[in-house]
């Protein structure tokens, strides 16, 4: 279960819709901010969800080792440095999401200008992504809390027409 919930953070057409390059940096925000989104469902359902939070966090992890393997990177010393900083990048992204989620658009768009875009968008981009978050948090919470605990979390598509 806690596999199918977290391969679900996997959300490549948002890569597409809000123009990233494929990169490896690219794959890893785009995942943290599903896994960021499965969280904050997490934290509203009732039962006890912290060890599941973590289990998924640990999944990210575990993930982010086989892909820096796959991309070739052979010195162990290397993957496991890597593996930290995109370990600190992660909870860094995650408390800042977490801060701009409660606070105004302007807010949420500072964060996501500062550690998402690189401060290399077009505003009506950067207006996209808050629309996007504030959207997709407001329809995981719609979802069934007895689903959610399941692992049977979904996501909508970010579709261009709806976004751009």
């Amino acid at each position: 279960m806690k596999v199918r919930f977290y391969s679900i953070c996997n959300c490549e057409n948002l890569l597409i819709v809000f123009e990233f390059p494929d990169t490896f940096h690219s794959w890893w925000l785009k995942t943290i901010l599903h896994v960021w989104f499965s969280t904050c469902r997490l934290n509203l359902c009732s039962a006890e969800t912290e060890a599941l939070s973590k289990e998924l966090f640990s999944l990210f992890l575990d993930d982010i080792e086989h892909r820096l393997l796959l991309l070739g990177i052979n010195s162990d010393i290397f993957v496991i440095r890597m593996t930290k900083e995109y370990y600190k990048l992660s909870v860094c992204l995650m408390c800042s999401l977490d801060k701009g989620i409660l606070g105004t658009d302007c807010e949420l768009s500072s964060v996501l200008w500062e550690h998402v875009f690189s401060s290399t968008c077009t505003v009506e981009a950067l207006a996209s992504m808050v629309k996007y978050i504030r959207s997709e948090l407001q329809y995981l919470d719609s979802q069934n809390e007895n689903d959610i605990l399941q692992g049977r979390v979904y996501f909508r598509l970010p579709l261009p027409a709806l976004y751009l």
